[in-house]
């Protein structure tokens, strides 16, 4: 059951991951929005989709937070997708391509069975005590290192992410 929830929280990873704006999906334009609610939305995004790629990891090690942590991934993708493809936020002048409408129908659908096997895992775990985070990760180093990283490319995905759904790229990227 955990593999499974691993391999659908890297599955949804991945197709978050192919709508980055400014990439070859998503290339609406956002500039109808303040740059400070784009940025929150690309932040929010951006750490749903790190955080469920550090989800799977533990996952598949029985850790129950990350269950948690999958669970709430699984619930933020799915009222992510269904309000953009209701197109209730955000809300875009440029009509939404149709790879990207069904790249989002996958997201939600892969949401559904991650929402159900965390909800289902973590009512089978017995009531014991959750191992520490050493136990997991062994040297403090790693962890610190990791955390960098991810905060490091966190900041340039949603700044990537922010001034190219505002049509803001320099030329040079685009």
């Amino acid at each position: 059951m955990h593999n499974k929830i691993a391999w659908l929280l890297l599955i949804s990873a991945l197709l978050l991951i192919t709508l980055v704006p400014g990439g070859p999906i998503e290339n609406r334009d956002f500039s109808n929005l303040s740059p400070l609610l784009l940025s929150s939305f690309n932040l929010f995004l951006t750490t749903l989709g790190l955080g469920s790629l550090m989800a799977a990891y533990f996952v598949r090690l029985h850790a129950r937070w990350a269950l948690v942590g999958g669970l709430l991934a699984g619930i933020s993708y799915c009222i992510v997708y269904l309000l953009d493809l209701a197109r209730l936020f955000p809300v875009s002048p440029t009509p939404m391509p149709r790879l990207l409408e069904l790249i989002e129908l996958a997201g939600l659908i892969v949401s559904l069975p991650t929402i159900y096997w965390c909800l289902k895992a973590l009512k089978e775990l017995s009531a014991c005590e959750e191992p520490p985070l050493d136990h997991y990760l062994r040297s403090p180093l790693t962890v610190f290192l990791l955390f960098c990283f991810m905060v490091i490319v966190g900041l340039i995905v949603v700044i990537f992410a922010t001034l190219a759904a505002m049509g803001r790229l320099p030329g040079w990227i685009v």
